[in-house]
């Protein structure tokens, strides 16, 4: 991408970045803003998508953009809370509801396949192993993805296929998952 289409691609990107987006929650969530500021500031980067994490609960579908999200957090839950929240969710639905934690994930456009290279090292010396470099169209992109993931059937024909104690353990296990991928959000930024 020659220097004035990429300083352009930037700088379209970052006249959007705080208006409401096209995700599903609509802005940049709070635990990766300031790594998202500090990548933009560089010269040869800019980043086009994110998300610092999640645990939700969602409804089964055939593709991708008709799953719907029951529930949705980027913050640690109250276990006894959302237990309760299950039962109710469960009852209202046939479809097979599913108990997720989705890993860190930050697209970074870069300047050339050489900055591209450097920021994927920095992603991999900060504990980042699963990244890589990816293309769309003319723009290398660094995909940068924690490894922390939960996915679990919990409900089925309004009936929860788990017991309140698998509940206990498995959010628990997931709250634990969504304080690593924190951590690890916040050592990607020291690194850069």
């Amino acid at each position: 991408m020659s220097q004035d289409k990429f300083n352009q691609s930037k700088k379209t990107h970052l006249e959007k970045l705080y208006m409401p987006d096209k995700s599903k929650k609509g802005s940049v969530d709070k635990y990766i803003v300031n790594l998202i500021d500090k990548i933009n500031k560089l010269d040869d980067y800019f980043t086009t998508s994110s998300c610092s994490g999640r645990i939700m609960i969602i409804k089964s579908a055939k593709l991708k953009k008709d799953v719907e999200w029951l529930f949705s957090s980027h913050d640690k839950v109250d276990v006894d809370s959302l237990i309760s929240e299950i039962h109710s969710i469960a009852k209202e639905n046939s479809e097979t509801l599913w108990l997720k934690v989705e890993s860190f994930i930050l697209h970074v456009a870069c300047r050339d396949v050489g900055s591209a290279q450097r920021m994927l090292n920095i992603a991999k010396s900060a504990g980042l192993k699963r990244s890589g470099i990816i293309s769309f169209g003319s723009k290398a992109v660094v995909e940068i993805i924690s490894s922390e993931l939960v996915e679990t059937p919990i409900s089925k024909d309004k009936k929860l296929l788990v017991s309140d104690d698998y509940l206990e353990f498995v959010l628990n296990e997931c709250n634990s998952k969504l304080e690593k991928i924190h951590l690890r959000i916040d050592r990607l930024e020291k690194e850069i």
